[in-house]
């Protein structure tokens, strides 16, 4: 989607209603509340936090101890968000932009609900990923809910495979989504990597990637975010992934 369609779908209205409706309906709430439980863990060393794609701040408001700072696109979600958090700076741009000031400064990167979703191709994704890797510091870690593909399309996909016709490998990268509210309002052409392919572009910046499955068992929705990932230490070298499943929401340390 293009930036001015993002930025006329996410308008005041819609950022108004967007708490109640996505992170605290019933559909979503105990998506919101796990992902609060291990943004604790991941906060309980950290100093300084940069929520990317900040959308309303209701992620942010519930930390008002630790130094925060969100980005978002849409100026109404901003709006949103500077009135509940008047202790935070919140910066108005686009994700994709690189910011060598920010370079190595945040002890916690997050891109929460499946924003990264409204780019245009898998590079623009890689982009995303190598901007959240430069703003995360020595030491930090980056947090980033995904949206599954295989959730999307209600069966497992594998990412590659041996093709017997042809003299080579099939690789599924992504499948690109469109979600037709009753409204009115559409989100087109959104596009979903397999999280395999997320693994490996994390692992050209961290030496420990985490795939996190979540507990509850409400995958049928596609919002529901059923799985995580959590890099931490940034590094040059290839890294190994290692996959969990079911973690309890008392600490990261039950999935280590």
């Amino acid at each position: 989607m293009r930036r001015e369609d993002v930025r006329e779908l996410y308008d005041q209205e819609y950022a108004e209603l967007y708490n109640e409706r996505f992170l605290l309906g019933e559909a979503y709430k105990q998506t919101t509340e796990y992902e609060i439980s291990l943004l604790q863990e991941l906060l309980r060393p950290a100093e300084s936090w940069l929520d990317v794609a900040c959308g309303t701040g209701y992620i942010l408001s519930q930390f008002p101890r630790v130094r925060r700072v969100g980005l978002d696109l849409s100026p109404a979600m901003i709006d949103v968000a500077r009135r509940e958090n008047p202790d935070v700076n919140f910066v108005l741009g686009d994700f994709l932009d690189n910011r060598p000031e920010w370079r190595g400064r945040w002890d916690l990167v997050s891109c929460m609900w499946q924003a990264y979703t409204y780019v245009d191709t898998t590079h623009d994704v890689f982009r995303l990923v190598e901007n959240l890797a430069a703003w995360t510091s020595e030491g930090g870690a980056c947090f980033l809910p995904i949206c599954d593909m295989e959730v999307l399309c209600g069966h497992e996909i594998p990412f590659s495979r041996w093709l017997d016709t042809l003299d080579g490998t099939l690789q599924i990268d992504a499948v690109v989504w469109s979600c037709l509210e009753p409204s009115g309002r559409k989100h087109v052409n959104l596009i979903a990597p397999h999280r395999d392919l997320f693994v490996r572009e994390f692992e050209k910046y961290f030496c420990e990637v985490t795939l996190l499955n979540y507990p509850h068992t409400n995958g049928d929705a596609v919002g529901s975010r059923p799985r995580a990932l959590i890099a931490k230490g940034r590094s040059s070298e290839p890294c190994h992934v290692s996959q969990h499943e079911a973690p309890k929401p008392v600490g990261l340390q039950d999935v280590q």
